[in-house]
Protein backbone atom coordinates (compact mmCIF):
# COMPACT_ATOMS: atom_id res chain seq x y z
CA UNK A 1 0.00 0.00 0.00
CA UNK A 2 1.19 3.54 -0.63
CA UNK A 3 -0.10 6.68 0.58
CA UNK A 4 1.18 10.21 -1.28
CA UNK A 5 0.10 13.72 0.42
CA UNK A 6 -1.99 15.43 -2.29
CA UNK A 7 -3.22 18.26 0.34
CA UNK A 8 -2.13 20.63 -2.44
CA UNK A 9 -4.68 19.52 -4.44
CA UNK A 10 -7.51 20.98 -2.29
CA UNK A 11 -9.72 24.01 -2.70
CA UNK A 12 -12.06 26.05 -0.58
CA UNK A 13 -14.42 27.95 -1.66
CA UNK A 14 -14.89 30.77 1.03
CA UNK A 15 -17.37 32.24 -0.45
CA UNK A 16 -19.67 29.57 -0.06
CA UNK A 17 -18.52 29.06 3.49
CA UNK A 18 -18.93 32.94 4.23
CA UNK A 19 -22.48 32.50 3.23
CA UNK A 20 -23.31 29.36 5.25
CA UNK A 21 -21.62 30.94 8.37
CA UNK A 22 -19.07 28.11 8.79
CA UNK A 23 -15.58 27.61 7.94
CA UNK A 24 -13.41 24.89 6.87
CA UNK A 25 -10.18 24.21 8.98
CA UNK A 26 -7.33 21.34 9.56
CA UNK A 27 -7.63 19.64 5.74
CA UNK A 28 -5.76 16.99 4.66
CA UNK A 29 -6.36 14.59 1.65
CA UNK A 30 -4.30 11.55 1.15
CA UNK A 31 -4.32 8.96 -2.31
CA UNK A 32 -3.88 5.25 -0.83
CA UNK A 33 -3.41 2.90 -3.39
CA UNK A 34 -4.02 -0.31 -2.73
CA UNK A 35 -1.82 -3.32 -3.81
CA UNK A 36 -4.70 -5.72 -4.56
CA UNK A 37 -7.50 -2.55 -6.34
CA UNK A 38 -6.47 -0.72 -9.63
CA UNK A 39 -8.26 2.31 -8.19
CA UNK A 40 -6.65 4.47 -5.11
CA UNK A 41 -8.75 5.61 -2.55
CA UNK A 42 -8.89 9.58 -1.96
CA UNK A 43 -9.42 10.44 1.65
CA UNK A 44 -10.16 13.88 2.42
CA UNK A 45 -10.31 14.76 6.29
CA UNK A 46 -10.91 18.21 8.41
CA UNK A 47 -13.01 20.36 10.57
CA UNK A 48 -16.14 22.19 9.99
CA UNK A 49 -16.30 25.07 12.37
CA UNK A 50 -19.68 27.61 12.93
CA UNK A 51 -18.69 30.82 12.44
CA UNK A 52 -20.29 32.23 15.81
CA UNK A 53 -21.32 30.65 18.66
CA UNK A 54 -21.83 26.92 18.53
CA UNK A 55 -25.12 25.94 15.90
CA UNK A 56 -25.64 25.65 12.76
CA UNK A 57 -28.58 27.56 11.19
CA UNK A 58 -29.61 24.68 9.15
CA UNK A 59 -28.15 20.91 7.94
CA UNK A 60 -25.12 21.37 5.81
CA UNK A 61 -23.71 18.66 2.94
CA UNK A 62 -20.27 18.88 2.46
CA UNK A 63 -18.78 17.64 -1.09
CA UNK A 64 -15.91 16.59 -2.58
CA UNK A 65 -15.39 17.43 -6.40
CA UNK A 66 -12.17 15.05 -7.66
CA UNK A 67 -11.09 16.79 -11.49
CA UNK A 68 -8.78 14.98 -13.93
CA UNK A 69 -5.99 17.06 -15.88
CA UNK A 70 -8.87 17.88 -18.69
CA UNK A 71 -11.08 19.69 -15.41
CA UNK A 72 -13.55 17.03 -15.78
CA UNK A 73 -15.42 15.82 -13.01
CA UNK A 74 -14.63 12.29 -12.18
CA UNK A 75 -15.90 11.66 -8.95
CA UNK A 76 -17.98 13.20 -6.32
CA UNK A 77 -19.05 12.50 -2.70
CA UNK A 78 -20.74 13.64 0.17
CA UNK A 79 -20.75 14.38 3.76
CA UNK A 80 -24.31 15.37 6.13
CA UNK A 81 -23.81 17.15 8.69
CA UNK A 82 -27.10 17.01 10.49
CA UNK A 83 -27.73 20.66 12.54
CA UNK A 84 -29.46 19.26 15.75
CA UNK A 85 -26.61 17.05 16.57
CA UNK A 86 -24.13 19.80 15.64
CA UNK A 87 -22.00 21.30 18.50
CA UNK A 88 -19.03 23.99 17.91
CA UNK A 89 -17.51 21.94 14.99
CA UNK A 90 -17.62 18.68 13.36
CA UNK A 91 -14.68 16.64 12.04
CA UNK A 92 -15.22 14.87 8.70
CA UNK A 93 -13.60 11.90 6.32
CA UNK A 94 -15.07 11.88 2.32
CA UNK A 95 -13.96 9.07 0.71
CA UNK A 96 -13.83 8.17 -3.15
CA UNK A 97 -11.91 5.85 -5.50
CA UNK A 98 -10.08 6.93 -8.66
CA UNK A 99 -7.45 5.49 -11.02
CA UNK A 100 -4.02 6.16 -9.47
CA UNK A 101 -2.72 9.79 -10.18
CA UNK A 102 -5.75 10.85 -12.01
CA UNK A 103 -6.63 13.32 -9.43
CA UNK A 104 -5.71 16.94 -10.78
CA UNK A 105 -8.03 19.37 -8.15
CA UNK A 106 -10.61 18.29 -5.35
CA UNK A 107 -13.18 20.88 -4.53
CA UNK A 108 -14.24 20.90 -0.99
CA UNK A 109 -17.95 22.94 -0.73
CA UNK A 110 -20.17 23.35 1.47
CA UNK A 111 -24.02 23.40 0.56
CA UNK A 112 -27.16 23.47 2.27
CA UNK A 113 -28.96 20.58 2.81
Amino acid sequence: MSKKDITDLVQRLDAFEERLGVRIEALSAFEVKDEYSDDADITVRGELHAVSGTNLANDLQLQISVYDAAGRVIQTDIDYIDSDSFFGFHTFEIKCSVAPGLAKKIRLVPKPS
